[in-house]
Protein backbone atom coordinates (compact mmCIF):
# COMPACT_ATOMS: atom_id res chain seq x y z
CA UNK A 1 0.00 0.00 0.00
CA UNK A 2 0.97 3.71 -0.50
CA UNK A 3 -0.04 6.82 1.22
CA UNK A 4 -0.02 10.01 -0.66
CA UNK A 5 0.05 13.05 1.28
CA UNK A 6 -1.38 16.75 -0.73
CA UNK A 7 -0.03 19.56 1.13
CA UNK A 8 -2.64 22.17 0.09
CA UNK A 9 -2.41 25.50 -1.95
CA UNK A 10 -2.15 28.42 -0.01
CA UNK A 11 -2.18 26.48 3.30
CA UNK A 12 0.13 27.94 5.83
CA UNK A 13 2.21 26.34 9.23
CA UNK A 14 0.05 27.52 11.75
CA UNK A 15 1.05 26.85 15.48
CA UNK A 16 -1.28 24.69 17.05
CA UNK A 17 -3.07 25.31 20.65
CA UNK A 18 -1.27 24.44 24.04
CA UNK A 19 -3.72 21.77 24.32
CA UNK A 20 -2.50 20.32 21.39
CA UNK A 21 0.64 18.42 20.01
CA UNK A 22 3.81 20.60 20.03
CA UNK A 23 4.92 21.97 16.77
CA UNK A 24 2.86 23.23 13.87
CA UNK A 25 0.59 22.19 11.57
CA UNK A 26 -0.89 22.33 7.66
CA UNK A 27 -3.62 21.52 5.61
CA UNK A 28 -3.70 18.68 3.28
CA UNK A 29 -5.67 15.66 1.81
CA UNK A 30 -4.42 12.04 1.90
CA UNK A 31 -5.44 8.48 0.10
CA UNK A 32 -4.46 5.22 0.75
CA UNK A 33 -3.68 3.14 -2.51
CA UNK A 34 -3.07 -0.54 -2.77
CA UNK A 35 -0.86 -2.67 -4.89
CA UNK A 36 -3.53 -2.60 -7.54
CA UNK A 37 -4.04 1.16 -7.79
CA UNK A 38 -7.10 0.81 -5.86
CA UNK A 39 -8.29 3.82 -3.63
CA UNK A 40 -9.06 2.03 0.28
CA UNK A 41 -9.76 5.55 2.10
CA UNK A 42 -9.31 9.12 1.30
CA UNK A 43 -10.31 12.47 3.36
CA UNK A 44 -8.94 16.05 4.17
CA UNK A 45 -7.55 16.80 7.33
CA UNK A 46 -4.30 18.72 9.03
CA UNK A 47 -1.35 17.24 10.34
CA UNK A 48 -1.86 16.34 13.44
CA UNK A 49 -4.78 13.79 11.93
CA UNK A 50 -2.36 11.84 9.57
CA UNK A 51 -0.57 9.75 12.61
CA UNK A 52 -3.78 8.08 12.96
CA UNK A 53 -4.52 7.56 9.51
CA UNK A 54 -1.62 5.83 9.32
CA UNK A 55 -1.71 4.06 12.20
CA UNK A 56 -5.36 2.99 11.34
CA UNK A 57 -3.90 1.58 7.21
CA UNK A 58 -0.90 0.18 8.18
CA UNK A 59 0.52 1.90 5.25
CA UNK A 60 4.28 0.16 5.11
CA UNK A 61 4.53 -0.49 8.37
CA UNK A 62 2.39 -4.14 8.76
CA UNK A 63 2.03 -2.70 12.05
CA UNK A 64 -1.88 -1.19 11.94
CA UNK A 65 -3.18 0.05 15.40
CA UNK A 66 -6.23 -1.79 15.29
CA UNK A 67 -7.96 1.20 16.22
CA UNK A 68 -11.02 1.72 14.24
CA UNK A 69 -11.29 5.39 12.33
CA UNK A 70 -11.14 8.30 13.84
CA UNK A 71 -10.46 7.33 17.15
CA UNK A 72 -7.07 8.98 18.54
CA UNK A 73 -4.13 6.28 18.96
CA UNK A 74 -2.72 8.86 21.54
CA UNK A 75 0.70 10.40 22.09
CA UNK A 76 4.01 7.99 22.79
CA UNK A 77 6.71 9.88 24.78
CA UNK A 78 9.74 10.45 23.08
CA UNK A 79 10.18 10.31 19.53
CA UNK A 80 7.31 8.67 17.49
CA UNK A 81 7.55 5.72 15.82
CA UNK A 82 8.22 5.48 12.05
CA UNK A 83 4.34 4.54 10.74
CA UNK A 84 5.09 4.64 7.32
CA UNK A 85 7.72 2.99 5.23
CA UNK A 86 9.31 6.37 3.69
CA UNK A 87 9.16 4.55 0.15
CA UNK A 88 5.55 4.25 0.61
CA UNK A 89 4.94 7.66 1.86
CA UNK A 90 4.81 10.25 -1.19
CA UNK A 91 4.21 14.10 -0.42
CA UNK A 92 2.74 16.38 -3.22
CA UNK A 93 3.36 20.29 -2.90
CA UNK A 94 1.76 23.02 -3.99
CA UNK A 95 3.49 23.92 -7.59
CA UNK A 96 3.13 27.66 -6.84
CA UNK A 97 5.73 27.01 -4.20
CA UNK A 98 8.24 25.58 -7.06
CA UNK A 99 10.82 27.27 -9.18
CA UNK A 100 10.76 24.70 -12.18
CA UNK A 101 13.51 25.50 -15.00
CA UNK A 102 16.43 24.25 -17.13
CA UNK A 103 19.93 24.98 -17.72
CA UNK A 104 22.98 23.95 -20.09
CA UNK A 105 25.98 24.14 -18.12
CA UNK A 106 29.73 23.87 -18.64
CA UNK A 107 31.53 21.07 -17.19
CA UNK A 108 33.13 17.52 -18.26
CA UNK A 109 31.78 15.51 -15.31
CA UNK A 110 28.68 15.31 -13.38
CA UNK A 111 30.11 16.54 -10.21
CA UNK A 112 31.32 19.80 -12.02
CA UNK A 113 27.95 20.52 -13.41
CA UNK A 114 26.35 19.71 -9.85
CA UNK A 115 28.53 22.65 -8.61
CA UNK A 116 28.35 25.04 -10.81
CA UNK A 117 24.52 24.41 -11.08
CA UNK A 118 23.78 27.33 -8.19
CA UNK A 119 25.37 29.61 -10.43
CA UNK A 120 23.57 29.29 -13.31
CA UNK A 121 19.93 29.44 -12.15
CA UNK A 122 20.45 32.06 -9.09
CA UNK A 123 19.87 35.30 -11.47
CA UNK A 124 16.13 33.59 -12.57
CA UNK A 125 15.35 33.91 -8.64
CA UNK A 126 13.39 36.29 -6.91
CA UNK A 127 15.43 35.74 -3.87
CA UNK A 128 19.21 34.42 -2.89
CA UNK A 129 19.83 31.38 -4.28
CA UNK A 130 21.26 30.51 -0.87
CA UNK A 131 17.99 30.44 0.70
CA UNK A 132 16.76 27.94 -1.78
CA UNK A 133 16.90 24.03 -1.88
CA UNK A 134 18.23 23.12 -5.57
CA UNK A 135 17.12 19.79 -6.32
CA UNK A 136 17.65 18.53 -10.24
CA UNK A 137 17.27 15.11 -12.59
CA UNK A 138 19.79 12.89 -13.36
CA UNK A 139 22.54 14.90 -14.98
CA UNK A 140 24.08 14.03 -18.71
CA UNK A 141 26.86 16.19 -19.85
CA UNK A 142 26.12 18.71 -22.78
CA UNK A 143 22.08 18.46 -21.96
CA UNK A 144 20.01 21.15 -20.43
CA UNK A 145 19.81 20.19 -16.62
CA UNK A 146 15.92 19.93 -15.23
CA UNK A 147 15.65 22.17 -11.55
CA UNK A 148 13.32 22.34 -9.40
CA UNK A 149 14.28 25.50 -6.15
CA UNK A 150 12.44 25.36 -3.25
CA UNK A 151 12.64 27.90 -0.33
CA UNK A 152 14.70 25.57 1.98
CA UNK A 153 13.13 26.81 5.48
CA UNK A 154 9.81 26.05 3.89
CA UNK A 155 10.53 22.53 3.10
CA UNK A 156 12.53 21.80 6.35
CA UNK A 157 9.08 22.99 8.07
CA UNK A 158 6.91 20.63 6.19
CA UNK A 159 9.18 17.68 7.02
CA UNK A 160 9.43 18.87 10.71
CA UNK A 161 5.70 18.41 10.72
CA UNK A 162 5.68 15.55 9.24
CA UNK A 163 8.23 13.72 11.26
CA UNK A 164 6.71 15.05 14.76
CA UNK A 165 3.85 12.70 13.70
CA UNK A 166 6.08 9.54 12.36
CA UNK A 167 5.88 10.41 8.69
CA UNK A 168 9.09 10.51 6.84
CA UNK A 169 8.64 10.80 3.00
CA UNK A 170 10.76 8.82 0.92
CA UNK A 171 9.04 11.14 -2.37
CA UNK A 172 8.47 14.49 -2.89
CA UNK A 173 7.44 16.35 -5.54
CA UNK A 174 5.63 19.27 -7.26
CA UNK A 175 1.46 18.20 -7.80
CA UNK A 176 1.60 19.91 -11.27
CA UNK A 177 4.71 17.27 -12.14
CA UNK A 178 1.67 14.17 -12.00
CA UNK A 179 0.00 15.95 -14.96
CA UNK A 180 -0.03 14.25 -18.72
CA UNK A 181 2.77 15.74 -20.69
CA UNK A 182 5.09 15.36 -24.10
CA UNK A 183 6.85 17.57 -26.39
CA UNK A 184 3.75 18.10 -28.45
CA UNK A 185 1.47 18.39 -25.21
CA UNK A 186 0.59 20.41 -22.10
CA UNK A 187 -1.79 19.94 -19.53
CA UNK A 188 -4.06 21.98 -17.38
CA UNK A 189 -5.83 20.68 -14.08
CA UNK A 190 -8.76 22.44 -12.94
CA UNK A 191 -8.99 22.71 -9.06
CA UNK A 192 -12.17 25.46 -7.96
CA UNK A 193 -10.92 29.11 -8.99
CA UNK A 194 -7.43 27.75 -9.41
CA UNK A 195 -5.70 25.79 -12.79
CA UNK A 196 -2.65 23.76 -12.39
CA UNK A 197 -0.60 23.90 -15.45
CA UNK A 198 2.52 21.69 -16.89
CA UNK A 199 4.61 22.26 -20.50
CA UNK A 200 7.32 20.39 -21.10
CA UNK A 201 9.49 23.72 -19.81
CA UNK A 202 7.67 25.26 -17.00
CA UNK A 203 4.52 24.34 -14.04
CA UNK A 204 2.69 26.95 -12.62
CA UNK A 205 -0.87 27.69 -10.53
CA UNK A 206 -2.67 30.54 -12.35
CA UNK A 207 -5.77 31.39 -11.53
CA UNK A 208 -8.58 29.46 -13.83
CA UNK A 209 -10.42 32.84 -15.06
CA UNK A 210 -6.93 34.37 -17.00
CA UNK A 211 -5.98 30.61 -18.19
CA UNK A 212 -7.05 31.71 -21.90
CA UNK A 213 -5.00 34.99 -21.71
CA UNK A 214 -2.34 32.36 -20.52
CA UNK A 215 -2.63 29.98 -23.06
CA UNK A 216 -0.98 32.14 -26.26
CA UNK A 217 2.09 32.13 -23.98
CA UNK A 218 2.15 28.75 -23.71
CA UNK A 219 1.57 27.52 -26.66
CA UNK A 220 5.04 30.03 -28.13
CA UNK A 221 6.80 27.92 -25.31
CA UNK A 222 7.23 25.03 -27.25
CA UNK A 223 10.00 24.77 -29.58
CA UNK A 224 7.67 23.08 -32.41
CA UNK A 225 5.04 26.01 -32.07
CA UNK A 226 4.20 26.01 -35.70
CA UNK A 227 3.42 22.19 -35.57
CA UNK A 228 -0.15 20.15 -33.90
CA UNK A 229 -0.21 21.02 -30.02
CA UNK A 230 -2.23 19.23 -27.91
CA UNK A 231 -4.09 20.46 -25.24
CA UNK A 232 -5.76 18.36 -22.16
CA UNK A 233 -8.15 20.50 -20.06
CA UNK A 234 -8.57 17.82 -17.12
CA UNK A 235 -12.24 18.45 -14.88
CA UNK A 236 -13.77 21.91 -14.33
CA UNK A 237 -17.34 22.00 -15.12
CA UNK A 238 -17.63 25.27 -17.41
CA UNK A 239 -14.60 25.69 -19.22
CA UNK A 240 -14.04 28.85 -21.12
CA UNK A 241 -14.64 28.35 -24.89
CA UNK A 242 -11.73 31.01 -25.49
CA UNK A 243 -9.71 27.85 -25.34
CA UNK A 244 -10.48 26.27 -28.14
CA UNK A 245 -9.51 29.39 -30.05
CA UNK A 246 -6.07 29.01 -28.35
CA UNK A 247 -4.27 27.11 -31.16
CA UNK A 248 -3.99 23.58 -29.49
CA UNK A 249 -5.79 20.51 -30.26
CA UNK A 250 -8.16 20.50 -27.17
CA UNK A 251 -9.17 17.43 -25.58
CA UNK A 252 -11.59 17.71 -22.53
CA UNK A 253 -11.38 14.88 -19.67
CA UNK A 254 -13.65 14.49 -16.77
CA UNK A 255 -12.39 13.85 -13.43
CA UNK A 256 -13.21 10.84 -11.87
CA UNK A 257 -13.27 11.17 -8.44
CA UNK A 258 -11.16 14.03 -6.50
CA UNK A 259 -8.25 15.30 -7.84
CA UNK A 260 -5.96 13.70 -5.94
CA UNK A 261 -7.44 9.96 -6.92
CA UNK A 262 -6.18 11.34 -10.66
CA UNK A 263 -2.64 12.66 -9.30
CA UNK A 264 -2.16 9.57 -7.17
CA UNK A 265 -3.47 7.36 -10.42
CA UNK A 266 -0.30 8.47 -12.40
CA UNK A 267 2.46 8.06 -9.82
CA UNK A 268 3.16 4.40 -11.11
CA UNK A 269 2.93 5.12 -14.80
CA UNK A 270 4.66 8.42 -14.93
CA UNK A 271 6.78 9.19 -11.95
CA UNK A 272 8.74 12.44 -11.70
CA UNK A 273 11.92 12.69 -12.94
CA UNK A 274 13.00 15.45 -9.45
CA UNK A 275 12.09 14.53 -5.77
CA UNK A 276 12.63 17.70 -3.93
CA UNK A 277 14.02 14.80 -1.15
CA UNK A 278 18.43 15.16 -2.65
CA UNK A 279 21.24 16.47 -0.58
CA UNK A 280 20.81 16.95 2.84
CA UNK A 281 16.69 16.54 2.63
CA UNK A 282 17.10 13.03 1.26
CA UNK A 283 15.60 10.46 3.61
CA UNK A 284 17.72 7.96 5.73
CA UNK A 285 18.51 4.87 4.66
CA UNK A 286 16.77 2.19 6.63
CA UNK A 287 14.28 4.45 8.05
CA UNK A 288 11.91 2.27 8.41
CA UNK A 289 13.47 -0.07 11.06
CA UNK A 290 12.92 0.42 14.51
CA UNK A 291 12.53 2.78 16.73
CA UNK A 292 15.53 1.31 18.72
CA UNK A 293 17.43 2.16 15.59
CA UNK A 294 16.55 5.85 15.97
CA UNK A 295 17.64 5.87 19.74
CA UNK A 296 21.43 5.25 17.93
CA UNK A 297 20.66 8.35 16.16
CA UNK A 298 19.61 10.35 18.76
CA UNK A 299 22.94 9.85 20.51
CA UNK A 300 24.41 10.86 17.35
CA UNK A 301 22.40 14.03 17.14
CA UNK A 302 23.72 14.70 20.71
CA UNK A 303 27.12 14.19 19.84
CA UNK A 304 26.43 16.26 16.66
CA UNK A 305 25.16 19.07 19.14
CA UNK A 306 28.19 18.89 21.01
CA UNK A 307 30.41 19.48 18.07
CA UNK A 308 28.81 22.19 16.83
CA UNK A 309 28.60 24.27 20.31
CA UNK A 310 32.17 24.43 19.47
CA UNK A 311 32.44 25.16 16.41
CA UNK A 312 30.21 28.02 17.36
CA UNK A 313 32.33 28.90 19.73
CA UNK A 314 35.50 29.49 17.15
CA UNK A 315 33.04 30.81 14.50
CA UNK A 316 34.63 33.70 13.33
CA UNK A 317 37.89 31.62 12.48
CA UNK A 318 35.86 28.84 10.87
CA UNK A 319 33.60 31.60 8.63
CA UNK A 320 37.28 32.75 7.42
CA UNK A 321 38.36 29.05 6.65
CA UNK A 322 34.95 28.36 4.56
CA UNK A 323 35.32 31.32 2.71
CA UNK A 324 39.03 30.49 1.89
CA UNK A 325 38.35 26.85 1.05
CA UNK A 326 34.75 27.95 -1.11
CA UNK A 327 36.94 30.12 -3.11
CA UNK A 328 39.96 27.94 -3.60
CA UNK A 329 37.22 25.22 -4.46
CA UNK A 330 35.54 27.60 -6.86
CA UNK A 331 38.74 28.52 -8.20
CA UNK A 332 39.72 24.60 -9.44
CA UNK A 333 35.94 24.08 -10.65
CA UNK A 334 36.68 26.84 -13.09
CA UNK A 335 40.10 25.52 -14.30
CA UNK A 336 38.56 22.08 -14.70
CA UNK A 337 35.75 23.65 -16.56
CA UNK A 338 38.03 26.27 -18.55
CA UNK A 339 41.69 24.67 -18.54
CA UNK A 340 42.99 27.53 -21.21
CA UNK A 341 41.79 30.38 -18.75
CA UNK A 342 45.18 31.55 -17.65
CA UNK A 343 44.44 34.56 -14.94
CA UNK A 344 41.04 33.80 -12.36
CA UNK A 345 41.39 37.20 -10.19
CA UNK A 346 37.87 36.65 -9.27
CA UNK A 347 36.31 32.88 -10.31
CA UNK A 348 32.60 33.71 -9.10
CA UNK A 349 32.72 36.85 -11.34
CA UNK A 350 34.20 35.17 -14.49
CA UNK A 351 31.85 32.11 -14.13
CA UNK A 352 28.81 34.48 -13.76
CA UNK A 353 30.24 36.04 -17.02
CA UNK A 354 30.64 32.31 -18.98
CA UNK A 355 27.42 31.50 -18.01
CA UNK A 356 25.70 34.71 -19.22
CA UNK A 357 27.58 33.85 -22.73
CA UNK A 358 26.05 30.84 -23.09
CA UNK A 359 22.42 31.77 -21.55
CA UNK A 360 22.64 34.75 -23.88
CA UNK A 361 19.38 34.51 -24.61
CA UNK A 362 18.37 35.46 -21.07
CA UNK A 363 20.03 39.03 -21.02
CA UNK A 364 16.41 40.56 -22.26
CA UNK A 365 14.37 38.36 -19.65
CA UNK A 366 16.80 39.70 -16.97
CA UNK A 367 16.99 43.80 -18.36
CA UNK A 368 12.84 43.54 -18.12
CA UNK A 369 12.50 42.12 -14.93
CA UNK A 370 15.20 44.56 -13.33
CA UNK A 371 13.19 47.36 -14.95
CA UNK A 372 9.95 46.04 -13.88
CA UNK A 373 11.21 45.26 -10.58
CA UNK A 374 12.22 49.18 -10.16
CA UNK A 375 8.94 50.64 -11.38
CA UNK A 376 7.12 48.85 -9.10
CA UNK A 377 9.25 50.10 -6.15
CA UNK A 378 8.33 53.44 -6.78
CA UNK A 379 5.91 55.30 -4.91
CA UNK A 380 4.70 54.04 -1.35
CA UNK A 381 1.89 52.37 -2.11
CA UNK A 382 2.08 48.67 -2.81
CA UNK A 383 2.13 46.80 -6.01
CA UNK A 384 1.68 42.81 -5.51
CA UNK A 385 3.45 40.55 -8.55
CA UNK A 386 1.49 37.77 -8.88
CA UNK A 387 3.20 35.86 -11.78
CA UNK A 388 5.32 36.28 -14.38
CA UNK A 389 5.84 34.63 -18.16
CA UNK A 390 8.50 35.46 -20.72
CA UNK A 391 8.51 34.48 -24.05
CA UNK A 392 11.73 34.10 -25.83
CA UNK A 393 11.08 34.11 -29.14
CA UNK A 394 9.20 37.78 -28.93
CA UNK A 395 11.37 38.81 -26.40
CA UNK A 396 8.28 39.73 -24.25
CA UNK A 397 7.43 39.77 -20.22
CA UNK A 398 3.72 38.96 -19.24
CA UNK A 399 3.42 39.70 -15.36
CA UNK A 400 -0.29 39.46 -13.53
CA UNK A 401 -0.14 42.66 -10.84
CA UNK A 402 -2.00 43.70 -7.99
CA UNK A 403 -2.11 47.47 -7.55
CA UNK A 404 -4.31 49.53 -5.17
CA UNK A 405 -5.70 51.64 -7.85
CA UNK A 406 -5.88 52.72 -11.37
CA UNK A 407 -4.06 55.62 -11.09
CA UNK A 408 -1.43 53.66 -9.41
CA UNK A 409 -1.70 51.43 -12.45
CA UNK A 410 -1.35 54.67 -14.89
CA UNK A 411 0.96 56.32 -12.76
CA UNK A 412 3.37 51.92 -13.32
CA UNK A 413 3.06 52.37 -17.19
CA UNK A 414 4.47 55.48 -17.47
CA UNK A 415 6.96 54.91 -15.49
CA UNK A 416 8.30 51.81 -17.40
CA UNK A 417 7.79 53.52 -20.47
CA UNK A 418 9.93 56.43 -19.63
CA UNK A 419 12.63 53.55 -18.92
CA UNK A 420 12.69 53.03 -22.45
CA UNK A 421 10.03 50.06 -22.61
CA UNK A 422 7.14 49.27 -24.33
CA UNK A 423 3.48 48.48 -22.11
CA UNK A 424 0.43 47.12 -23.20
CA UNK A 425 -2.38 46.90 -20.58
CA UNK A 426 -3.84 43.33 -21.92
CA UNK A 427 -6.69 43.18 -19.41
CA UNK A 428 -7.42 45.05 -16.03
CA UNK A 429 -10.64 44.96 -13.29
CA UNK A 430 -11.27 46.00 -10.12
CA UNK A 431 -11.87 43.47 -7.57
CA UNK A 432 -12.61 44.15 -3.53
CA UNK A 433 -10.80 47.48 -3.99
CA UNK A 434 -7.64 45.87 -6.08
CA UNK A 435 -7.20 46.70 -9.37
CA UNK A 436 -6.20 43.17 -11.12
CA UNK A 437 -3.87 44.17 -14.20
CA UNK A 438 -2.21 41.96 -16.76
CA UNK A 439 0.69 44.07 -18.79
CA UNK A 440 3.10 43.05 -21.88
CA UNK A 441 6.59 44.36 -21.92
CA UNK A 442 8.83 44.42 -24.25
CA UNK A 443 12.10 46.46 -25.13
CA UNK A 444 10.99 49.77 -27.08
CA UNK A 445 12.21 50.44 -31.22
Amino acid sequence: MRLFIRILSGSELADLGANQTAGKTIQCQWLVRDDRGQTLAQGETDAAGLSDIANVSGVGSGKPSGKPSGEPSGEPSGEPDILVDPDDLVVLVPSAQVAWLSRTVPGRRAAQIRRALPFAVEEDLTQDVESMHLAHAPIVRGQPVRCALIDRHLLADWLACLRDRGLRPGHMVPDACLLPCSQSSASVLFEGAEAVVRTPEHIATVEASILPDILESVRASFDNADESLELDLIGGEAIDERMDDSGFNVRRTALRGTVLEFLASRWDADRPEINLLQGPFAPSKGAGTSRGGWRGVGGLAALWLIVTLAVLIAEGYVANHRADALEAELTALYRSIYPNERRIPNAYAQMRAKLRESDAGHAVFHTLLGQLAAGTTQGNTDVSVRSITFNDSRGELTSELWLPGYARLDALKLELERRGLAVDISSAEERDNVVRARLRIRMSG
